[in-house]
């Protein structure tokens, strides 16, 4: 019968293809060693996708970041991609739902991607604020940018734009892009 490996197992395997800091594999071992891992391999994923895995697919997330507490989800309404930073890379320990004790691995490396991500939730941008420029859209159409969280109601409509860029090099040009945000009250 097949052996299902463990999160440490995987890791060891793929050591050579990705590179790990050590924090990452310092995490990874104190945390999430004998965890079964549903794949043999690690699994890229862009930020997009990383929160429509939080929002919509049956996942709890563990990101992990150099130099930062890992961010775990304690349900699945806790949006951690709004509590990461973006502009790192990161390892993802997902578990998949209602299976507890099988995990995937993902391994985000910033990078850019089209459209901009709707926030379900009001409160998913108070952890992260001083990351982006805020805007709130007026009723005469116009945006006036926000200072502080505390300036922000659930009844505005909030954009959100990177206060720094992700540099991007394809096909020998070079491209500076930000991530986009954005909130409406109400049903989408």
């Amino acid at each position: 019968m097949f052996k299902k490996k463990t999160v440490l197992e995987v890791v060891r395997q793929n050591y050579g293809l990705i590179a790990f800091s050590d924090a990452e594999i310092t995490s990874i071992f104190r945390n999430f060693a004998d965890v079964k891992c549903k794949t043999k391999k690690i699994e890229s994923i862009n930020y997009y996708e990383l929160c429509q895995k939080s929002f919509y697919g049956k996942y709890l997330l563990n990101i992990i970041q150099e130099d930062s507490p890992i961010i775990h989800s304690t349900d699945m309404r806790s949006e951690p991609c709004y509590r990461m930073n973006p502009f790192k890379n990161a390892i993802i320990i997902a578990t998949i739902l209602p299976n507890l004790d099988f995990v995937r691995i993902f391994r985000y490396n910033p990078k850019p991607f089209k459209g901009t991500i709707c926030l379900d939730e009001f409160y998913d941008l108070e952890p992260n604020f001083e990351l982006y420029n805020v805007f709130t859209k007026l009723s005469n159409g116009t945006l006036h940018p926000i200072k502080n969280f505390e300036e922000l109601s659930r009844d505005d409509e909030i954009f959100c734009i990177s206060k720094s860029s992700l540099p991007y090099s394809h096909h020998g040009s070079d491209y500076n892009f930000s991530i986009t945000l954005q909130y409406r009250p109400g049903p989408f």
